[in-house]
């Protein structure tokens, strides 16, 4: 049987986040130039990592046991640990992958809910829906998470709002143990995730009409609302503040060490300037 390849992009959170685990709302877009790539079926492949093998397992005791010895082979170029999603690309990769290997025909949402299983209960990584909803559908956009999550993709005006990522794998955290910590604190009950979700709905909707201001309001506001209920490591809020003193509007991509924004007038010098200062930073149109 040939083998068969699956690729999904990173994502970055725009705002809203992170109410996805509390039944807030989150914009978020997917990024061209990061992605995982999932093989099955090849032959002399290496033993996956336990995120794979995890996957492989799900995926056989819920769609087909003769998956449970296929080989995987991963590639990526998501920077880890950084709030880009890097470990659920795979995981949807590999899903995908094997999706297409034995024939099953699984519908999207079914992606996504199993690779939320794989995550959330298979491995016990605390985390909201965002990440299986966004990557599953690759497409940018607003996700409501009620009872069931609901996206609804972006009408990306022409030309796009430019944005710009930032990150450093210096100030890398592992996602769960900031969403971990927040459970402990917080609430489905608590304001702070309408407040969250109301800015989320006001950037679909600035990106739609291309509205600079407001889509940069809703951006620092999310993280400042942010810091008010999570501890921000020093390095982490460093990033903020050096994008800030650039004049770019700045919040957390996810949980980790990278931030996004609206590209400033001078983008060129706020990319340069960011680069001298240590960071990666890339610029982008909406897909």
């Amino acid at each position: 049987m040939p083998s068969t390849s699956a690729t999904v992009p990173s994502r970055a959170a725009v705002a809203g986040n992170p109410s996805d685990g509390f039944g807030g709302a989150v914009c978020s877009v997917v990024l061209p130039f990061f992605a995982a790539t999932a093989t099955a079926g090849l032959d002399g492949a290496a033993e996956p990592p336990e995120l794979v093998i995890a996957t492989r397992a799900r995926f056989a005791e819920s769609v087909a046991p003769e998956a449970a010895e296929v080989p995987i082979s991963i590639e990526t170029n998501i920077p880890r640990s950084v709030g880009l999603a890097g470990s659920s690309a795979i995981v949807i990769a590999t899903l995908r992958a094997l999706d297409q290997y034995v024939g099953a025909d699984l519908s999207t949402v079914e992606i996504g809910r199993l690779a939320h299983r794989v995550e959330r209960a298979d491995l016990g990584i605390a985390g909201g829906w965002q990440d299986q909803v966004i990557q599953s559908h690759a497409v940018s956009g607003l996700m409501e998470f009620g009872r069931e999550p609901v996206l609804a993709p972006l009408d990306v005006p022409d030309p796009p709002v430019p944005l710009y990522l930032a990150w450093s794998e210096q100030a890398a955290e592992a996602s769960g143990h900031a969403h971990t910590d927040l459970r402990k604190q917080r609430d489905a009950s608590d304001p702070v995730w309408a407040q969250l979700a109301r800015l989320a709905r006001s950037a679909a909707s600035a990106i739609e009409r291309r509205d600079v201001h407001e889509l940069k309001h809703t951006i620092d506001e999310t993280f400042n609302i942010r810091r008010t209920i999570m501890d921000i490591a020093p390095r982490q809020q460093t990033m903020i503040d050096m994008a800030r003193s650039f004049g770019a509007s700045a919040n957390f991509a996810g949980s980790g060490g990278a931030i996004l924004g609206v590209l400033p007038k001078n983008g060129t010098a706020f990319l340069e300037d960011m680069r001298d200062a240590g960071y990666d930073a890339e610029t982008w149109s909406l897909m």
